[in-house]
C-alpha cells in the first residue's frame, strides 16, 4: 500500500487569485512554483479579467499579462502545443 503523495512539479501550474488576494502574494506564490521546476505558472485574476504568464529563466516577473480581449497561446511546453483559448470567452463563463 502507497502512503504519502507523489513529488513532481506539473510544467504548467495555474493559480486564480481569489477576491482577498493581492498582487505581491500571487508574485510570490508564482516564483515559488518556478523555483520548484514548473515551467509555465498562469496567474488568473477573474475580477481583473486578465492573466499573469510567468515562464521559467525569465527574470522572476510575468512576461505578459494579458487581458480579455486577447487569446492565451501555449507555445512553451510541447506537451500543450496547439492549446489556446480566448480570454473573452473564458472570462464570460458561466454565462
Amino acid at each position: 500500500m502507497l502512503s504519502g503523495y507523489w513529488r513532481l512539479v506539473p510544467d504548467l501550474v495555474i493559480e486564480v487569485a481569489s477576491p482577498t488576494q493581492y498582487g505581491p502574494e500571487m508574485a510570490e506564490k508564482a516564483k515559488q512554483r518556478q523555483l520548484a521546476g514548473a515551467q509555465l505558472v498562469w496567474i488568473v485574476w477573474p475580477a481583473a479579467k486578465r492573466v499573469d504568464i510567468w515562464q521559467q529563466g525569465k527574470n522572476g516577473a510575468p512576461v505578459a499579462t494579458l487581458g480579455a480581449g486577447d487569446t492565451l497561446n501555449v507555445q512553451a511546453l510541447p506537451a500543450l502545443a496547439g492549446f489556446s483559448i480566448a480570454l473573452g470567452d473564458l472570462f464570460s463563463w458561466p454565462s
